[in-house]
This record gives C-alpha cells, structure tokens and sequence, in this order.
C-alpha cells in the first residue's frame, strides 16, 4: 500500500513539472521595501524542498518524542518473551516436580511478568514446595482474588490444607471448586476422598456417583469403591444389627468379589442364624476371589466337624472356583490336617505346576514329608524353602505399596481411598 502511495506522488510531481514546463511564468514576492522574483518553475523546486525539509523535521520530532515509548514497548516485549519462556521452565520443572528449580524460575516470572497470574502462581508452588505455607496461602489467595484464576488459587489451597491435616478447610475450599467446576473429574475426586476421609459416607458415595459421569470410570471400579464405603459405613459404632446387614448386602451385591464385605456380611447372618444365607454370601465371593480367610470363616458354618468332615466343607467351596491356585492350596492344608497324604501331594504338585509354591505351600509340603514319611530332614529342608519362597498374599496399597495385614478403606501413608489389593 505504501508502494501505491509513493507511485501516485511521483506521478503527480511528474505531472506538475510537465505543466510548469509548458506554462512558464514568473513570480514576484513582495515584503516590506524588498522585492523578489523568479521563475515559476523555479518557486514551485524551492516550495518542494521547502516541504521535504519540513516533512523531515516533523517526522524527526516524532521519532525523538515517540523513542522512550518505543524503547520501553521493546523492553516489555523482550520481557514478556524472557517470562514466556521461563514460564514454560516452570511448568516442566513442576510437572517434574524438580523442587531446585522452582524459586528462582518464580523469582524470574515475577521479574518479567510482574503480578500476572502465572508469576504468581510459580511463587505459590515455590513456597509450598519448600513447605512455606505462609507465603504459598498468601499467593494463593491472591489468585483467588482475581476470576481467571479463582479456581487456581482454591486448589492450591486444598492442597495446603490437606498437606497441613485441616481436612474440614479442604472439603469446604472443595465444595466451592465443585460449584465452580461441577463437571471435572479431578474435582469430584478430591471431594469424593475427602468425605470419605471424614467418614460423611453418604456425601462420599453422592461424589462418587458424581465422578461416574464425568471421569472414565470402570462401572466395577465405581461398584467397588461404593462397595467400601459401604463396609466402612456399616462399622459406625451406633448401627444396629439389622442396618449393619443392609449395608453390607448392599455392598455385597455391587461387589461380589469383595472379600472383607462378604466376611463381615456371613458373620453377622451367622449370629442371626442365617447359615444358609451366610454360607451363600461366602460361595459366591469364593467364585470370584478366593482367599483362605473365607475358607476359615466357611468352616465355621459347621463347628465341631472332623477333619474328614472339613475335607468335605472345604471340597464343596471350592468346587466354586476349583482350579484357582487358592483353592488348590486351601484343598491341600485341609486334606494335610485330615492326614490324607497322597491327596495332599496332587494338590500340591497341581499347585506347582500351574503357579509356583509360596511359603504356606512349602510350610504344608514340609508337613506333608514329616506326617507321611518321618523324614525330618526333607521337613527342615522344605521349612527352609519356605523362607526363600513367595512371600504369601496379603493387602497391598495399589498407590505406595504399603501392606497391611487387613483390609483399610484408607492407606495411612498416600492417604489413597480403597487403595489395598490383595496381592
């Protein structure tokens, strides 16, 4: 466009020289007692230097008044540059979660970015990386001051409340991020732990139900999750029997599987004196996830029966799922306690075929050589296996691997919810 424009002005000049070329005349200038004269020719050359020379100074003038704006607009430019990239830093060395970084790429953004939300968001997470929580409230309140990063700034403070144990802050700073954000996923599941946390289960399971809609869920994992609860809740100390049974059939049914829910669930039908029922539950957990704890409670159904009799019980439950290793192996400490010996060793060698000897099946094969043979040494021999061996299942957090004993809706060391696998 400007290339248009200074074609049009050199044609025009060129036209005028042309007319003036054709139309020669003079040009007398009076002031005061002088007098000039000249050509027209020659006035209109010196009126276009005239113009030129003027055109330059405005323009100079411009450029000379215009200079610090344009010095400071680069420097803010090169800044915002310098910040931008930074930024950047900051959000790879959070992701990495490199704690060393972190102070001085916030104490950069702030240089180059001032009091932008990011600057003051890198400062925040500085300061809580380094357990600063005075300072890392103060940032995060100051995001939460401004309506872009409102949300940032709650978060951040759940975060510090959870870290400081001040669970009753973080549920109601996350009830304020559900308002805000009632459709994602990674809010609901902080709200939906933290009730858990709090023992409020019904507001646990609402959350949970919740989360089903917005996260990508396994419809089982929901199922389970509900299904902990639900045992959990059924352990509150002012629940009648009849309430406790209720929940634990309702956790039961989502999850069948569920083995501490299906033991709670046959111990309280048992007291009602509904074996039947009770042995049921059991059967139909067994099917699913066999675990020997369910096989002692099994036999408690019929108390009193032999050894032979217990052989039979045992037979019966894990004909539900008989070629599970578990079952292999419960079937071979039955027939060892009934003094079945060569039934005892099929189970076993089974057992081995398909998925190795940990330590309780090397305990029963040490057994199995002393009860049948008398052969200490193949005992001690086997007891020392046994040592070396897999170690045998037990409860293990899915989130840090602590292990535990029992099952626990909670992991005291990553505070995960419904986190222990029996493993």
């Amino acid at each position: 466009m400007k290339f248009i424009v200074f074609l049009l002005e050199i044609a025009i000049i060129a036209v005028a020289a042309v007319w003036l070329i054709n139309h020669p005349g003079d040009v007398v200038i009076t002031w005061q007692e002088y007098q000039m004269q000249t050509s027209l020719a020659v006035f209109a050359g010196l009126a276009l230097v005239a113009f030129i020379v003027f055109h330059l100074a405005v323009n100079f003038w411009r450029f000379i008044v215009m200079l610090p704006a344009r010095m400071h607009q680069r420097s803010k430019a090169l800044r915002t540059k310098k910040g931008l990239k930074t930024l950047i830093e900051a959000m790879t060395t959070a992701f990495l979660q490199d704690t060393s970084k972190s102070q001085a790429q916030a104490n950069y953004l702030e240089r180059y970015l001032g009091a932008a939300p990011f600057s003051t968001m890198a400062l925040a997470y500085a300061a809580y990386q380094q357990k600063d929580f005075t300072v890392a409230k103060k940032h995060l309140l100051n995001l939460r001051q401004r309506a872009e990063s409102r949300g940032l700034g709650t978060y951040g403070l759940v975060k510090v409340a959870l870290n400081q144990g001040d669970l009753n802050t973080a549920v109601v700073l996350c009830e304020e991020l559900v308002a805000d954000f009632p459709k994602a996923p990674w809010v609901l599941d902080i709200q939906f732990k933290l009730y858990a946390r709090l023992h409020r289960h019904d507001e646990a399971i609402a959350a949970l139900k919740s989360l089903a809609k917005y996260a990508t869920l396994d419809p089982d994992t929901v199922n389970h999750h509900e299904a902990a609860i639900l045992l959990e809740k059924s352990k509150l100390p002012d629940m009648d029997m009849e309430d406790k049974i209720y929940q634990l059939d309702r956790a039961h049914t989502l999850a069948p599987g569920f083995v501490p829910a299906a033991l709670d669930l046959a111990k309280l039908l048992r007291l009602q004196d509904k074996v039947r029922k009770a042995k049921k539950v059991i059967e139909t957990t067994w099917a699913l996830s066999p675990s020997q704890s369910l096989a002692d409670k099994y036999l408690l159904m019929e108390p009193g029966a032999t050894p032979k009799k217990q052989v039979e019980i045992i037979e019966h439950l894990t004909s539900f799922s008989p070629k599970h290793p578990q079952s292999l192996l419960t079937m071979a400490a039955a027939t060892v306690g009934a003094q079945m010996w060569g039934r005892t060793r099929a189970h076993l060698k089974e057992l081995e075929e398909t998925k190795g000897l940990n330590a309780t099946a090397c305990r029963l094969m040490a057994q199995l050589e002393l009860g049948e043979k008398g052969d200490e040494d193949q005992y001690h021999a086997w007891i020392e296996k046994a040592f070396a061996a897999k170690a045998d299942p037990t409860w293990i957090c899915s989130g840090c691997h602590n292990k535990k004993d029992e099952w626990h809706l909670m992991c005291d060391e990553c505070r995960g919810v419904d986190t222990y696998k029996w493993t």
